[in-house]
């Protein structure tokens, strides 16, 4: 799915996709916690996967245009180490959860948290690019307001939901 995402990105813009794929991953992972019968688990997986890869490609997309290529490289250390902070997270937590409530819990509690960050990127990430392309000032900025490891959290937060 991530061919198709990457043409939905070049033709629609990466902010506008991983606002999107974040917030219907979310929902869809929350119905998930909800669901009561193994016929409905299958479809939901499904469209959620296709929906993950709305916030992975563009996600890698927008550390691409708004960091300057010497600083490329801790710009995606942190939207990577954000994603597996969001997988140990919820690795340690899940568990606890469903030994306390039951197997619903780590999708249903999780969501509420989670589903809050794609907010803050779409608001601290105005446009698809930045004003000037490479400028040093607003890749310091970005990279101090974490945006980009709130991305990697989001993205991976998810790994956790499909296993």
């Amino acid at each position: 799915m991530q061919i198709p995402a990457g043409f939905l990105v070049d033709r629609y813009g990466p902010r506008k996709l991983f606002f999107i794929g974040s917030l219907t991953t979310n929902l869809l992972v929350f119905a998930f916690g909800w669901a009561t019968a193994f016929w409905m688990l299958l479809p939901i997986q499904a469209v959620t996967g296709i929906f993950r890869a709305l916030v992975f490609v563009p996600g890698l997309t927008l550390v691409v245009t708004w960091f300057p290529p010497d600083r490329r490289a801790t710009a995606m250390g942190i939207y990577t180490v954000g994603g597996f902070l969001g997988t140990a997270m919820l690795s340690l937590a899940g568990p606890a959860l469903v030994e306390t409530y039951s197997w619903r819990a780590p999708f249903c509690c999780s969501r509420p948290s989670v589903s809050s960050l794609p907010w803050p990127i779409w608001y601290s990430a105005k446009r698809d690019h930045p004003p000037i392309i490479g400028n040093p000032l607003m890749s310091k900025r970005c990279l101090r307001c974490s945006a980009t490891g709130l991305c990697g959290l989001q993205e991976e937060s998810n790994t956790f939901d499909l296993q």
